[in-house]
């Protein structure tokens, strides 16, 4: 029995998909990068919601104050570093093999939100919010673009003045 794929599901805009996915891809790697740093840090509690992966004064850390600033609902640096981890390899797969299909772009928006409060890292905020806007666009019309920047030139009336 063969399937006949619907008009809504074909992906109308490959390099589109190309480049949503990569940018999903980066804020895995953000994530999983956050984890890590967060996981180096110990079981040990967290000063609050918000958390530095970059512990101050540690051995490990080149910087003295902290950084890479990061929320987290999880009040354990280990667990947190875990499942920023495991959100992270999350956030990953669905850009490069889900993102594209129906209902792929909420599911990352959804993983994306969980890796924000899950001490995933603010800054990804831009990153994931600028992937989700993409991908969204992926089955869609992008007359707003054609618009913006036709494909075509349009002639250019001339003008009675010096010309150059």
């Amino acid at each position: 029995m063969i399937r006949e794929r619907s008009a809504s599901s074909e992906i109308r805009h490959p390099a589109t998909r190309d480049v949503a996915s990569t940018l999903g891809v980066l804020t895995g790697i953000g994530s999983i990068g956050h984890g890590l740093l967060e996981c180096l840090q110990g079981y040990r509690p967290t000063p609050g919601p918000v958390i530095y992966a970059l512990s101050p004064g540690t051995s490990w850390s080149a910087w003295n104050q902290g950084g890479e600033g990061a929320f987290t609902l999880i009040p354990n640096f280990l667990l947190t570093g875990l499942v920023a981890t495991l959100v992270g390899v999350l956030i990953i797969f669905w850009s490069v093999r889900r993102l594209h299909k129906p209902g792929g772009p909420s599911l990352f928006l959804l993983l994306a939100l969980a890796s924000f409060l899950t001490g995933g890292g603010v800054a990804q905020v831009v990153l994931f919010a600028l992937a989700w806007a993409v991908a969204t666009c992926i089955r869609g019309s992008l007359a707003f673009w054609q618009r913006l920047m036709p494909l075509t030139p349009t002639p250019r009336s001339k003008s009675s003045g010096p010309g150059l």
